[in-house]
């Protein structure tokens, strides 16, 4: 978490309220985790797209969507 938000220029803290304002259902903890997946995942992805640095990391541009569950139900 620390590394996600050194890289957007905000604090942990600011890092933790954006995610927990979005945060649609469950638990802090939970969303978190799915979040730094996301992040990982999307680092991963443009990795392998041929985008190796910083800057071309989807997750770590300003404006990087925060992890947005799957809405689940009727």
């Amino acid at each position: 978490m620390k590394e996600i938000a050194s890289g957007r220029n905000i604090t942990l803290s600011d890092l933790v309220t954006a995610i927990d304002s979005e945060r649609r259902q469950g638990n802090l903890s939970s969303v978190i985790r799915l979040f730094v997946l996301d992040f990982y995942r999307n680092q991963l992805a443009d990795v392998r797209d041929g985008r190796h640095d910083a800057e071309g990391h989807r997750a770590v541009k300003a404006g990087a969507a925060i992890y947005h569950p799957p809405k689940t139900g009727s």
